[in-house]
């Protein structure tokens, strides 16, 4: 029994003698274009925008990292191109994560990392409908709260002892989430839930991230 103790005693020294804890954020950004077609005819054209930030701290040992990440995000739907409206849909949202990352592959400073994370978090969509040019009334929907784990590869590249630099690939994860959203009815309290699983954007089924997101920690 001592013996035994006495080993979990050094593993643990050796592993906090190896552990380096750091702090970062990252930052995404990501513009583009829905456009609806039928019969060769454009029936709708949007462009939509997605701004995004996500501070988080860590623990490095050795090839593994642990830590938590806090992420918060905007998509906005500017109105149709082809309609002479001021109709736009927009959600914020936010979520905590506890995540753990483990460098696959490493050549010289640069490294890929598997990452893995749970997340939960809520966010909530607002409505606004209008002429052109004139005062739009603005709608906020019901909450949408959601549990998410997700799993995506991530790009990092050391700048020197202290910095780093990451590039989340959010476009080849993939995700499992669980959401729930009210329904609106004066008589009775619902909800609906939605599951998924599949390739998509890492976007914890809160509100969608940008399809990379690059940032930078400090080691100490």
């Amino acid at each position: 029994m001592k013996k035994i103790l006495l080993s979990m005693l050094m593993i643990a020294i050796v592993t906090t003698t190896n552990a380096q804890l750091w702090i970062g954020g990252g930052v995404g950004f990501n513009s583009g274009s829905i456009k609806n077609v039928a019969d060769s005819e454009t029936k709708s054209n949007k462009d939509s925008l997605t701004l995004s930030i996500s501070p988080k701290i860590g623990y490095r040992i050795n090839k593994l990292d642990i830590g938590l990440k806090f992420t918060y995000a905007t998509t906005r739907l500017y109105p149709d191109k082809e309609k002479n409206d001021n109709n736009w849909n927009q959600t914020t949202g936010y979520s905590i994560s506890a995540f753990a990352r483990y460098a696959l592959i490493s050549v010289g400073d640069f490294s890929l990392r598997a990452v893995a994370d749970i997340s939960c978090g809520a966010s909530k969509p607002k409505t606004s409908k209008g002429e052109k040019n004139k005062e739009a009334k603005i709608t906020e929907g019901d909450k949408t709260t959601a549990i998410a784990f997700n799993l995506y590869p991530m790009l990092s590249y050391s700048l020197s002892n202290h910095f780093e630099l990451e590039a989340d690939l959010n476009f080849m994860g993939l995700t499992a989430s669980f959401a729930k959203k009210p329904i609106d009815d004066d008589k009775v309290d619902r909800s609906v839930n939605y599951s998924s699983v599949g390739l998509a954007i890492n976007n914890n089924a809160v509100t969608v991230s940008s399809l990379m997101n690059v940032g930078l920690i400090y080691k100490f």
